[in-house]
């Protein structure tokens, strides 16, 4: 019986068996970092989510309350399904190496997931509370999009306002 999880496809093709010990490689760029990206005008990424900046203060709250809500959403399910697991464990119930495998990614999408949500739903209520940046940086930006710039050139600004 085959299960999908979500943020998988319905229909899966086999995989190839992996030896033990070999690492499973995986995109540190999740479709939500991808869409994210693209919203805010960039295949690329767009340190700290400066293409929000230019969203006024109303939007920026409800991005941030929403991201936050996704954010909580994501680590509910992270604990219902470590939970699943302990509990198959606990009855001797262990899942099939392949479910385990698949267990084991969904868990570091949701991981991945929640991270991203919560960063995105910091860096709203940084720039909600702090219109004066906001300002600033979309004017920065705003003038580099003029001269055809692209916004990740030059020095890279920290990760995140927030930290």
């Amino acid at each position: 019986m085959s299960l999908s999880l979500p943020g998988e496809p319905e229909e899966e093709a086999p995989e190839e068996a992996s030896p033990p010990g070999a690492a499973v490689p995986t995109d540190p760029h999740t479709s939500l970092e991808r869409l994210i990206h693209l919203l805010q005008g960039s295949a690329e990424s767009c340190v700290a989510d400066v293409g929000i900046t230019p969203l006024p203060y109303a939007q920026l709250d409800k991005l941030s309350s929403s991201a936050k809500q996704e954010a909580e959403l994501c680590q509910d399910r992270l604990e219902l399904l470590l939970e699943l697991l302990e509990c198959c464990v606990d009855h001797n119930a262990t899942p099939e190496p392949h479910t385990l495998m698949r267990m084991t990614r969904q868990l570091l999408r949701l991981a991945r997931g929640q991270r991203r949500w919560h960063d995105l739903a910091d860096n709203a209520a940084y720039y909600r509370d702090n219109a004066q940046v906001a300002a600033r940086i979309s004017h920065y930006l705003s003038g580099r999009n003029a001269r055809g710039e692209s916004p990740q050139h030059g020095a890279q600004p920290c990760q995140s306002p927030t930290s």
